[in-house]
């Protein structure tokens, strides 16, 4: 699987590595995989790829981290965890306070 590809890759990576474009784009095609599965109705996968998305992004400060984090909100909402997607959004929202400012568009969509 091309998943399971992109999950070696990943893996094989030194932790205090930087975050290369290969890094990069292995992360972003993870995500939209996992948002296959969650259109597909398998949750629990999406979320397990979207929780790795996200900790690869953070890892390095990548700004998909916002990305990752809606994604991941969305994906546990749909689940009926809410108070985990409340959480993320809020995580979501100070996020993009602190990269965009208070009165960016982007910003005020999250609210």
């Amino acid at each position: 699987h091309h998943a399971i590809r992109l999950l070696l890759l990943l893996s094989s990576s030194s932790p205090s590595s930087s975050l290369t474009l290969g890094r990069v784009r292995a992360l972003r095609a993870l995500g939209e995989r996992s948002i296959q599965f969650a259109r597909d109705g398998h949750y629990d996968r999406a979320e397990a790829l979207q929780r790795r998305v996200l900790n690869g992004m953070q890892k390095h400060g990548h700004p998909d981290i916002a990305t990752a984090l809606n994604n991941l909100a969305d994906t546990c909402y749909l689940q009926g965890a809410l108070e985990e997607a409340e959480r993320l959004q809020r995580e979501l929202w100070s996020f993009q306070r602190e990269r965009l400012g208070d009165g960016h568009p982007q910003t005020l969509k999250v609210m």
